[in-house]
């Protein structure tokens, strides 16, 4: 079965990758393309074997053979164009976090429930196959009872991205590294444990000297629902050219058997693990796994593999690798950080 996509949006920091993504699925043959400034469009369209100027964004909506929408806007603008689409009965793939509120994202998880469709925020990292086994081993008692972890996502500072993008202004973002990128750390605990956030404290702080008002660092204690406490740094700290390679990555789990350790930018991949448990670590106390790296995806763009399951849902093949009730919990967790930091004091939710 072949797809027609619509895309709304083509100026988002991440719309390279993903519109790349999209001209290498062969499950796509034709993609319809509007942005607010026509030139813009006109530039993908003609950099593309399958695309098509729309002629308005009001068309992709009501197009019944336009199934899913890809949106790629601003937080202050993603929050009302993913309601109008799920609203309209089309499938939504979208970045994080898929609103500037956890207000706007719950009416969208409303409407979703209604409409029989889903919107599915990009936080890919969940799909990756050394997630899936690390999440596999914790939820198959290796460690026995998770109590505590740690999670790190430290990368180039604000500077060295650029504090005139959009980001990083209040009018525009729904926050700062913690709606960016210590977003997808939180998604991915919840998945990893399989638990929700209770409880959180926070401090989040504005440490560059460029002229933004949203956190560049932020400090975040959490309890899950299963019991485990913990913390989540996140910050835009490291004076560095590039972006993800100069990414300082950890978790770390604790629990009644033990414990596991992984650097997800590590080399070579793989994790630690200690554990008492026989099962998992016959020789002895401390293992460490090294994963064969599994064989590069000949999908090009910002996580093909994602959005091959996306597609795969659209067509009734499975599920949705994410949906709108996740992109809520973790901006509802985010927003209760903000608050806890504002205020001083344990926010429950």
């Amino acid at each position: 079965m072949s797809l027609t996509l619509g895309v709304i949006g083509v100026s988002h920091p991440h719309a390279g990758g993903h519109l790349q993504a999209l001209e290498g699925a062969p499950e796509i043959t034709r993609l319809l393309i509007w942005d607010e400034d026509p030139a813009s469009a006109q530039r993908v369209v003609a950099n593309s074997a399958k695309a098509d100027v729309a002629t308005s964004p009001d068309d992709l909506l009501s197009d019944p053979n336009v199934p899913a929408l890809v949106i790629m806007l601003k937080d202050s603008e993603a929050g009302a164009w993913n309601l109008r689409a799920i609203e309209a009965g089309k499938w939504v793939y979208g970045d994080k976090p898929g609103a500037q509120t956890a207000t706007e994202l719950k009416r969208i998880v409303d409407a979703a429930a209604t409409k029989g469709v889903h919107f599915c925020p990009c936080y890919s990292t969940r799909s990756q196959p050394l997630a899936r086994e690390v999440g596999r081993v914790l939820q198959a008692g290796a460690i026995g009872d998770i109590k505590a972890f740690q999670a790190t996502w430290i990368t180039s500072d604000v500077l060295a991205r650029g504090p005139d993008n959009w980001l990083f202004h209040k009018e525009h973002s729904a926050g700062g590294i913690l709606t960016w990128l210590g977003c997808h750390w939180l998604d991915l605990l919840r998945v990893l444990m399989r638990s929700e956030v209770v409880e959180v404290s926070a401090m989040c702080a504005t440490q560059t000297p460029a002229a933004i008002d949203v956190e560049d660092v932020a400090n975040v204690c959490l309890r899950f629902d299963n019991g485990a406490v913990g913390m989540l740094r996140a910050g835009y700290l490291l004076r560095a050219s590039g972006a993800y390679d100069n990414s300082d990555m950890q978790f770390q789990f604790e629990g009644t058997q033990g414990a596991l350790t992984w650097y997800p930018r590590g080399t070579p991949a793989g994790y630690r693990l200690r554990s008492r448990n026989a099962e998992f670590v016959p020789s002895g106390w401390q293992r460490d796994i090294v994963i064969e790296p599994a064989p590069q995806s000949a999908r090009p763009g910002y996580s093909g593999d994602f959005l091959a399951e996306f597609l795969r849902a659209v067509q009734g093949e499975g599920e949705a690798p994410a949906t709108e009730v996740d992109a809520w919990q973790v901006l509802r967790t985010i927003e209760a950080a903000y608050q806890s930091s504002a205020e001083g004091r344990k926010v429950s939710l």
